[in-house]
């Protein structure tokens, strides 16, 4: 467990849910978060911090623990908006390293979710999750399937 983690919203399972040799679901993520920090999503973390079992939580769990995951800032402010998140969560949630901007990145966020809104509906903030990481070349930890339209239009990869 992290610190400021423990009790209320705040909490990886206690037992662990993968096995690395169980396939390809594990395999694919080392490969993509190989020497990379992997950033989550809103709904990866949210179920972290519920202690709701997946995949993707077992990922960001000892991701914390090996202390190599950054924050994508529109996740960051999704979490924090939440009035039953306690303060000592929100504090460590706050000192998680933030992936910084690239130059140009609203207007290619803002092109990005044209493109997918030409297909389909796109919410502003996948958008700009979505964005951040094809910025970095790195794949995204989330349960949210709303990505896959991101991952269609512009190769984001997606974990699980």
């Amino acid at each position: 467990m992290i610190p400021g983690m423990e009790g209320g919203r705040g909490g990886p399972p206690d037992k662990p849910i993968i096995d690395p040799s169980q396939g390809p679901s594990w395999d694919r993520a080392q490969d993509l978060f190989r020497g990379r920090n992997p950033p989550s999503g809103t709904s990866t973390w949210i179920a972290f911090l519920e202690g709701t079992a997946g995949q993707d939580s077992q990922l960001l769990g000892r991701a914390l623990g090996d202390r190599q995951v950054v924050m994508i800032s529109v996740v960051l402010t999704e979490l924090l908006s939440d009035p039953a998140l306690s303060s000592g969560v929100a504090e460590t949630l706050s000192e998680i390293p933030m992936i910084e901007l690239e130059p140009a990145y609203w207007q290619r966020a803002g092109l990005l979710r044209s493109k997918v809104l030409s297909m389909r509906k796109a919410r502003l903030g996948d958008a700009l999750i979505a964005q951040n990481c094809i910025d970095r070349g790195i794949a995204l930890l989330t349960r949210d399937n709303d990505f896959r339209a991101f991952s269609d239009a512009a190769q984001l990869n997606l974990v699980p």
